[in-house]
């Protein structure tokens, strides 16, 4: 099956809604979604026989976050209220998500891969440039194989099965002044969150710079930096257009997933049954996730393009074209095959796996 067909059948795009109504359209129709909107909470916490603390980030607008916290009525509904899950914004930071299960500091987690990507590459395949573009592509991938590597990675390095897999709305550059030509990178500083994305933008000619995400508006506003790498979402509900108000569509490291995980250990200390419904009701919300995925992310664009807050600038064809050339590319993959290498496996081959399933 052709990658334009896979397209139409699991993209769902509706440009409609309002900033305040992105997450509800979202999640409301997905059968999933309705099931939840309707069934009433079987159990008040105080029946649970289990409680399992949850970390995540509090990102307003975020796809990631208003998924995150789908999960307790989610959970309780398919356990008959025999299990809550209390979620916590303040007991992990963003780069603990993960670490902060396989200690058993926290039972579970919505870690996002993409921070991990130094740890192993395969965790930041979807920020290599020009490899996997849009939620079609990520999640064609990531059924074909990905996701089961990705879940033997946990299991084996951080002690975590994995209950479902999910993404960040699509990836852009916020920045104050447009950048339109791959000319216009030239001595920016730019924050970046993944070793990939700071390799291909120095190849293009820029600074990439690590920044906390509560750093960024300040940062922006003084100069520090000149743009931010983020998400329509995000960038629109964080109001990053009051400092940086172009929203460039450049096309790559568009998807950045994230996982719900629990503690292995947490995980088999449950009763079979509990395990079974958990599992089940989860690999729902992973499909759910994923589905509306597109529409989601459509709606904040549109929101994004009806206000007069965001120059929303859709990249040319063939300037876009111009950065997935081999002399900004190149470096980048070199540097992701060294590390593949160093973790024991064969990076060339990984990546024409995916090439050879994308057709590219």
């Amino acid at each position: 099956m052709r990658i334009d067909n896979l397209s139409t059948r699991i993209s769902r795009t509706a440009l409609s809604g309002s900033r305040t109504s992105l997450i509800h359209k979202a999640c409301t129709t997905g059968l999933l979604g309705v099931a939840i909107a309707s069934a009433p909470l079987m159990a008040t916490a105080q029946d649970a026989e289990h409680t399992l603390t949850l970390g995540y980030l509090s990102v307003s607008g975020s796809y990631y976050s208003e998924n995150v916290e789908r999960i307790p009525d989610i959970v309780a509904e398919a356990t008959d209220g025999r299990v809550e899950i209390d979620l916590n914004t303040s007991i992990l930071g963003a780069t603990q998500l993960a670490s902060g299960v396989r200690s058993a500091r926290v039972p579970m987690s919505a870690a996002v891969q993409t921070y991990l990507a130094g740890d192993d590459p395969r965790m930041g395949l979807f920020n290599l440039p020009g490899l996997i573009q849009g939620m079609a592509e990520y999640k064609f991938v990531g059924d074909a194989f990905w996701f089961d590597d990705l879940a033997e990675l946990w299991e084996n390095e951080w002690n975590s099965i994995v209950l479902a897999n999910g993404a960040w709305c699509p990836n852009k550059l916020w920045t104050n002044e447009p950048i339109e030509t791959v000319e216009d990178f030239q001595g920016k500083t730019l924050r970046v969150h993944n070793p990939q994305m700071a390799a291909f933008v120095r190849e293009l000619g820029a600074s990439p710079t690590a920044m906390a995400m509560a750093e960024l508006m300040p940062a922006l506003e003084r100069g520090v930096i000149d743009g931010v790498f983020t998400s329509w979402c995000v960038g629109w509900e964080q109001e990053y257009w009051r400092v940086a108000n172009h929203a460039q569509n450049w096309g790559f490291a568009d998807v950045t997933g994230w996982a719900i995980i629990i503690n292995k250990d947490e995980w088999e200390s449950l009763p079979e049954d509990l395990r079974d419904s958990i599992g089940a009701v989860m690999k729902e919300f992973e499909q759910d996730v994923l589905h509306g995925y597109n529409e989601f992310a459509a709606n904040a664009r549109q929101a994004m393009i009806d206000s007069d807050d965001v120059i929303v600038i859709e990249i040319d064809e063939a300037e876009r074209a111009r950065i997935f050339e081999p002399e900004y590319t190149d470096a980048v993959y070199e540097a992701w095959y060294e590390r593949a290498e160093q973790r024991g496996f064969d990076g060339r081959e990984y990546v024409e796996r995916v090439r050879t399933l994308l057709l590219k």
